[in-house]
């Protein structure tokens, strides 16, 4: 609903901001300068990056859990716009300066992929760290590795056919993703 007397250009982007697909919406460096064309964005992005102190407080206590050996997740959920990426994006740059390698995935609740997050999230760490991911493969049993090269499609670029495994009935690959992940984890400590 739009307020009474409101500038019309101010509405008109406020209505572009709300769009529901976020590449319809105009970039904060677009709706700034529709705003101000004379508006020094160079002077707002040098800062910090301001709020969301407890989010961030999470992912950084999940980084020094982490770098404990103790490996981590966390699940970062909310509407589209609400600057999910933007906090993921900065955490990521701030890890990096522990020599922590970050991944992320993304998922909508329209996906016709299960779990298109964690499938992303592997994925990325699968082309990182390719070696690592063939050799940690190859020491899981025939029947794990079997199971994720089902699931996670994409592995089976990383080993010949003969050695993809099998894959039984009504199996899960929850044990075989932990030990996969943890057969990465030691690479990095």
């Amino acid at each position: 609903q739009k307020v009474p007397g409101a500038p019309p250009d101010l509405v008109l982007l406020c209505m572009r901001l709300l769009k529901k697909a976020p590449q319809e919406r105009p970039t904060a460096e677009e709706a700034l300068s529709e705003l101000d064309p004379e508006f020094d964005l160079d002077a707002l992005t040098q800062g910090d990056f301001i709020g969301r102190a407890e989010p961030r407080k999470v992912l950084h206590d999940a980084l020094t859990t982490a770098r404990t050996g103790q490996g981590q997740s966390v699940l970062v959920v909310g509407e589209s716009g609400l600057g999910k990426t933007t906090l993921l994006d900065e955490f990521a740059r701030q890890s990096g300066l522990f020599g922590a390698d970050f991944f992320s995935g993304t998922c909508t609740m329209r996906d016709h992929v299960k779990l298109r997050g964690l499938d992303t999230v592997i994925e990325r760490m699968a082309e990182a760290y390719r070696k690592e991911t063939a050799r940690a493969l190859r020491r899981l049993t025939e029947t794990e590795r079997g199971l994720l090269l089902d699931r996670f499609i994409f592995l089976k670029e990383l080993l010949p056919v003969d050695e993809h495994g099998t894959v039984p009935v009504d199996s899960s690959t929850g044990v075989a993703l932990s030990k996969l992940l943890d057969h990465l984890s030691k690479r990095r400590t």
